[in-house]
């Protein structure tokens, strides 16, 4: 959001994992949630965990995690999706699944 910033205290941001119709994923959830909040995440060659990174830049003022979700199916092939956007689906079928957006409103705005 324009003019918006966060970098200090906690906050909680959301990843959706997807498929598509014609595509399957062999991504698991729990692989992303260690790649994105995972402690002494090496991984892959990497240096940390999203979580652990933003701890370190931040010197320890900011503890940003994510909530993983998913995945979900979009109702149409992958080629569909290279020329429109898949996020308003893919949020709106989580939020139908249940999902509270609420806990992700880091300030309490009510945004």
């Amino acid at each position: 959001m324009e003019g918006r910033r966060v970098s200090e205290g906690e906050v909680k941001g959301l990843t959706i994992l997807v498929q598509f119709r014609d595509v399957k994923s062999s991504v698991t959830r729990e692989d992303v949630d260690a790649l994105l909040n995972g402690q002494n995440y090496h991984e892959f060659g990497n240096f940390s965990s999203v979580r652990e990174y933003y701890r370190l830049m931040s010197s320890g003022k900011l503890d940003y995690t994510n909530i993983v979700v998913g995945p979900v199916t979009l109702s149409r092939n992958r080629q569909y999706y290279t020329e429109n956007l898949l996020v308003k689906e893919a949020l709106d079928l989580v939020v139908k699944g249940g999902l509270d957006l609420k806990q992700f409103d880091s300030r309490g705005e009510g945004i």
